[in-house]
């Protein structure tokens, strides 16, 4: 990771880098995020790192336990008005970090369950002003509404004119 602050160009410019040999899980960033706490969240390809400004602690998925992260592969991160953080990963669908408890809540697909999330692999996710998350994945563009813990799916269909014009999605502004 680097932080960068430009600066016009007569002025010398520094990077201060800090990488794997001060902590960060894996050199590959996807996703960074400074949560309303302060802290940095780096999403890489082998971990979600949170950065204190001295050390990181690292959030990974531990197979025996079904309140760690659902994949290692971080695609995304953001934090929700209320605090809240969320991580979109390459296989595990997304997780919702409890602060108080520091582990996860996974909302993965489930085949048997209309309602659960439409894919696991999910590219982007970001939060309205009504508190709902829209999540981009390879299988379409899902609303979770928290309050109510429900999914509403939105799919390419060639026969509707009115529908998404692809159902693989990588990023939503």
């Amino acid at each position: 990771a680097c932080v960068f602050f430009a600066y016009p160009q007569k002025h010398h410019v520094e990077f201060e880098h800090i990488g794997v040999n001060e902590g960060l899980s894996q050199s590959n960033i996807l996703s960074i995020k400074r949560d309303n706490r302060g802290f940095m969240w780096f999403g890489t390809r082998d971990g979600l790192n949170r950065y204190d400004g001295y050390s990181f602690t690292l959030f990974k998925n531990d197979p025996l336990n079904q309140k760690s992260l659902s994949n290692n592969f971080i695609m995304d991160i953001i934090t929700a008005k209320n605090g809240d953080l969320w991580v979109a990963t390459l296989g595990g669908g997304i997780c919702r970090y409890d602060r108080n408890k520091e582990n996860f809540t996974r909302y993965v697909h489930d085949q048997k369950n209309t309602n659960s999330i439409s894919h696991d692999v999910v590219h982007s996710i970001v939060e309205d002003e009504l508190g709902k998350l829209w999540i981009g994945s390879e299988a379409g563009l899902d609303m979770f509404d928290p309050a109510s813990n429900e999914f509403v799916h939105f799919f390419n269909n060639p026969k509707a004119s009115y529908s998404l014009s692809d159902s693989y999605l990588r990023c939503i502004f």
